[in-house]
């Protein structure tokens, strides 16, 4: 990161005030949302899994214009009865993630009275769907996916690996290092890696509004901190936490994305069933106004998401966050981060898309077949008149 950006960010952590909004906040959108698990359950293979609510969860980061949006009946609500109703509905772990307790991460503080059931499609290892509820009335108001919500049937060979491991790396320094710095493997997500990851997801939804006609992506919801550490080389530990994120159908990779916008080679450009962009854990973003903020760090590898800026500054943010008492410091940060597409402007024909596709004659009794074909038919003309206006000029 540039020195000046690096004096910016620490004089705003030290006065603890916040920055102008650098920039609006992207109305990404995945247009193709399950709206209960019944309906996920008839287009995906879906596995079911108990999720335990964690005590002492807080709300990091909330994009609460896109709950309001998705979520029509909490639009009256304030912020605060948000940040609850997310707490209250997405708050929870895996209960086969418990059996990792001391071994990849600290103990997770449970409440036994309390548990929900996840959904988990094929290739949802560390992520599932939950339904979400009306606060008032129960009613089922649609679905959250949420990463880094722990182990499940799918990964059991992992935990059960994991466990025999821990026999020799209990009484082993040098087993017990290389058992805790597994990658891919602790089933859970660090809040350093969902700052990231929220980071990368907003830069990419601007950059697509400015440089494309109908590319989207699964916008972020929140990032919600949890209580539990992750445990990593010689007793140093780092702050879980839960990124939530729209719910969405299937997964696919090799999505065509301009590499002027980003690069993925370790996700290999991710996307949903109507081609939204997801998963934002690998890319790599290009744009030449924003490399002093998400290049690569000074002799990484450049083709290496962990070793760039957005995925350092994440975790000192996190660190900022979680030890230091800092409830600003991640929306400060996602503004510093995205300050450089400040001047970003909507597209117009992006602009007609999206109106488009908010006005598709979409009924409830719809099924998702039907819905997906009809997003698809306005997708492909828009992209076939754009690819026509760029012939002709």
């Amino acid at each position: 990161m540039s020195s000046t950006f690096r004096k910016k960010a620490a004089i705003y952590l030290l006065m603890g005030a916040t920055p102008p909004l650098a920039t609006a906040p992207a109305a990404a959108n995945e247009a193709l949302r399950p709206r209960t698990a019944n309906e996920l359950r008839s287009f995906s293979e879906v596995t079911l899994d108990q999720g335990i609510a964690v005590s002492g969860v807080r709300v990091a980061y909330a994009n609460f214009p896109a709950i309001r949006r998705d979520f029509p009946t909490l639009a009256p609500s304030t912020d605060d009865q948000i940040r609850n109703w997310l707490i209250q509905n997405t708050g929870f772990l895996s209960e086969s993630q418990r059996r990792l307790a001391g071994i990849r991460h600290t103990p997770i503080p449970s409440i036994a009275s309390r548990s929900t059931t996840l959904f988990r499609p094929q290739g949802w290892n560390r992520a599932a769907l939950v339904e979400v509820h009306d606060p008032q009335t129960g009613a089922t108001l649609g679905m959250i996916d949420i990463k880094g919500i722990g182990h499940g049937p799918a990964t059991e060979f992992s935990v059960l690996s994991q466990l025999h491991a821990f026999g020799r790396a209990r009484v082993d320094p040098v087993a017990r290092n290389q058992l805790r710095t597994r990658d891919h493997s602790d089933g859970l997500m660090s809040l350093g890696e969902a700052i990231a990851e929220t980071t990368r997801q907003m830069a990419a939804q601007i950059l697509f509004e400015e440089k494309t006609a109908t590319l989207e992506t699964v916008e972020t919801y929140a990032i919600l901190a949890l209580p539990v550490d992750l445990l990593k080389q010689d007793q140093h530990s780092i702050p879980a936490a839960l990124y939530l994120r729209q719910a969405h159908f299937g997964r696919s990779k090799r999505l065509a994305v301009p590499p002027s916008i980003y690069e993925d080679f370790q996700g290999d450009r991710q996307q949903t069933v109507s081609h939204t962009t997801v998963d934002f854990g690998g890319v790599l973003i290009r744009d030449p106004r924003v490399q002093s903020h998400f290049g690569p760090l000074p002799g990484s590898q450049p083709e290496e998401a962990q070793t760039t800026q957005p995925w350092a500054w994440g975790h000192d943010v996190a660190e900022a966050y979680a030890r230091r008492g800092d409830t600003q410091a991640i929306d400060r940060h996602l503004q510093e981060m995205l300050a450089p597409l400040s001047h970003a402007t909507l597209r117009s024909d992006h602009r007609a898309f999206r109106e488009a596709l908010q006005k598709l004659p979409l009924s409830p009794a719809d099924t998702v077949e039907t819905r997906l074909a009809r997003i698809q038919q306005l997708t492909r003309r828009f992209a076939e008149s754009c690819a026509a206006r760029l012939a002709v000029d």
